[in-house]
């Protein structure tokens, strides 16, 4: 009776048992299934974009080179890019421009001394001539007396000798002896008079002060710089522009300048064209020249160049550009 229990019991556990393995193998099989359609998908996905952008890529590419053409062309004739409306009616093209002083210097001591004074600070404007740094050259400047004065005695030294040769005094050896100790005397003079001018540097034309190297109290090498400086005076601006406009570019044509962040135009006129044109970028440096720099604009200040001709009646009524122009 147990036994038969048993086995009863024993065949109730069996199909259980074969009921979840029934449902694993089932889940296995779905899961499968699943796992083949992603990966169908992802194939599928693929073989789409490979496709996408080898059948559109010349299209996407010759649609890229008539924007940029339409751009260049837009450009060239002197229109702005962002409002498609002309920046200025007599303008070819515009570019970025940099101020750039004209002349700078980094002044340096011609002799080892301590720095005085230095009346003009960082930023303040100058004049030609002005005092920039100030020595104390008091050695330097009784050494001049003493020069001068050996230089004197060696003068009336030789004057002496001529004297006594017209009385047959003095041999002719004696007075050109003393003729050459005359001029050695000048000469060292004449050095010690130029080692006392270098107590002083003086401003070479108008301009600012850039940045102070030194400070009054210190003592400077000789030859070590002590500050650097700017010139105001006809500043120029330096323009890269592309080699295509030198068909029109020409020297001493007139330009405009809006400074950036300024209300304020500027104009000059064309100076120097560059000798090289860049094989790369095929661009050319080109640089203008204004008559003065506001106190308001420095160099270093960037802006946007406009580059002006008056057009010829022809050009004014070229077909081909009239052809371009139509929508």
């Amino acid at each position: 009776m147990t036994k038969q229990s048993m086995a009863v019991g024993g065949d109730e556990v069996r199909p259980a048992a074969d009921d979840e393995a029934a449902v694993r193998r089932r889940g296995l099989v779905r899961t499968g299934r699943i796992e083949r359609r992603v990966a169908g998908w992802a194939l599928a996905c693929v073989t789409g974009v490979i496709c996408s952008v080898i059948f559109a890529g010349p299209a996407l590419a010759a649609s890229a080179g008539m924007a940029t053409t339409s751009a260049v062309a837009a450009g060239s004739d002197g229109r702005d890019l962002q409002s498609g409306t002309s920046a200025h009616p007599d303008a070819e093209g515009q570019a970025r421009g940099v101020i750039r002083a004209a002349h700078s210097a980094a002044l340096a001591a011609g002799l080892s001394a301590r720095i005085l004074r230095m009346p003009f600070r960082e930023g303040e404007a100058f004049r030609k001539g002005d005092i920039l740094v100030a020595f104390d050259c008091d050695r330097l400047k009784a050494a001049l007396k003493a020069a001068q004065a050996e230089a004197r005695a060696a003068a009336l030294k030789a004057r002496s000798k001529r004297q006594m040769l017209k009385h047959m005094a003095a041999g002719r050896l004696d007075v050109a002896v003393a003729g050459a100790e005359a001029e050695k005397a000048a000469a060292e003079a004449e050095a010690a008079r130029a080692r006392v001018k270098e107590c002083t540097i003086r401003a070479p034309w108008n301009g600012l002060v850039a940045e102070w190297l030194k400070h009054p109290h210190e003592t400077p090498s000789a030859g070590e710089p002590i500050l650097k400086i700017v010139s105001t005076d006809k500043p120029e601006v330096d323009v890269i522009v592309p080699a295509a406009w030198l068909a029109w570019l020409k020297l001493k044509q007139r330009f405009t300048l809006d400074v950036d962040g300024l209300n304020l135009r500027l104009e000059g006129m064309l100076a120097r064209i560059g000798a090289v044109v860049d094989p790369v970028s095929q661009t050319v440096k080109v640089t203008g020249r204004m008559a003065v720099l506001p106190p308001s604009v420095r160099p270093g200040m960037g802006g946007v160049v406009r580059f002006m001709r008056k057009r010829k009646q022809a050009d004014r009524h070229d077909p081909a550009r009239e052809e371009r122009r139509m929508p």
